[in-house]
């Protein structure tokens, strides 16, 4: 169950409950803006 939190959170929550992953970026890209800019296009 521990580890399906960040999974979830990651996955289904970032675009769902962020949206544009604005304030999930930092979180779940800390040192990658790039890949960031790529997953919220990509979605």
């Amino acid at each position: 169950m521990v580890a399906d939190a960040p999974t979830l959170r990651v996955g289904p929550r970032a675009p769902d409950r962020a949206g544009p992953a604005e304030p999930e970026a930092p979180s779940v890209n800390p040192g990658n803006p790039d890949e960031f800019e790529q997953t919220c296009r990509h979605h």
